[in-house]
């Protein structure tokens, strides 16, 4: 009898210890780390958002954040994973049909090897998160040891009509100023916020950063004639940057962020 209670036992620790095999992911970040870690084949569920070429034909179960519930459930997740909470998300539903979520941090650079260790325990991956979050705090400390001050007045946007932008609580503002730059929504303490165009003739910044709208219509918003005397726009400083590494808490962060800095140290030579 005891022998039964003890192998009940163990077979319960077992199955409550497995890794799940069946993902649903609700984020391009958390997507590429599952993929980077080699556990895309537990993917079953994606985002309208996420394009991780691993990812590819996988069903989407909702947007960035946002499961569609109905999806979501003809899928039979063992596990919904997203950094990402919309509020019109029904998370409560998802409770109760029992189907766990496990939500990972990413307001700061820091807060990525961190996520990364959490999704290798859960998924079974261990070793190969441990790898991948060793060389991303590798690459970061090195860019924090030798880190430069080019001192631009830099704006990152999102997307134009209306300006969105970011502030102190996310991890883009905390990349800009490892690249040695000065974010201008620095000292806001929104994660993303929608800017008047005042801020911008106020603000006056150097260095205008495009992450993924299209050429033409950052182009196109910032010749009128109203922006004509900052001095980003006087002097042909926007650059146009790639949003699924720079934006995103993945592995190819530290790379982007030393490209970044690359940039901005070339236009600081350039100036003198």
């Amino acid at each position: 009898m005891i022998k039964k209670i003890v192998l009940l036992l163990l077979l319960t620790i077992s199955l409550l210890s497995m890794a799940a095999e069946r993902i649903v992911s609700l984020s391009p970040a958390v997507t590429d780390m599952i993929c980077d870690i080699g556990a895309a084949d537990m993917l079953c569920g994606i985002s309208s958002a996420c394009n991780a070429p691993q990812a590819r034909g996988k069903t989407v179960a909702g947007e960035m954040g946002k499961p569609n519930l109905k999806s979501v459930l003809k899928l039979h997740p063992d596990l919904l994973i997203t950094d990402t909470r919309h509020p019109g998300g029904h998370w409560n539903q998802l409770e109760k049909f029992k189907i766990p979520v496990l939500f990972l941090p990413s307001e700061k650079i820091d807060d990525f090897p961190a996520a990364l260790r959490m999704l290798g325990k859960r998924l079974g991956v261990s070793a190969a998160a441990e790898r991948a979050a060793e060389t991303f705090e590798n690459k970061i400390s090195a860019l924090r040891r030798t880190k430069v001050k080019n001192g631009l007045r830099t704006l990152i946007i999102f997307n134009v009509n209306p300006l969105v932008s970011c502030g102190k609580n996310s991890f883009v503002s905390e990349s800009i100023v490892l690249a040695g730059a000065k974010s201008v929504t620095g000292n806001n303490m929104k994660n993303y916020f929608t800017l008047p165009s005042e801020f911008v003739l106020r603000s006056d910044p150097e260095v205008i950063i495009s992450a993924d709208v299209p050429e033409n219509m950052v182009r196109t918003f910032f010749a009128r004639n109203e922006f004509r005397n900052v001095s980003a726009v006087r002097n042909r400083r926007i650059i146009f940057i790639n949003a699924d590494t720079f934006c995103r808490a993945g592995t190819k962060l530290p790379d982007a962020i030393a490209e970044l800095r690359s940039r901005l140290s070339a236009m600081t030579e350039n100036q003198r």
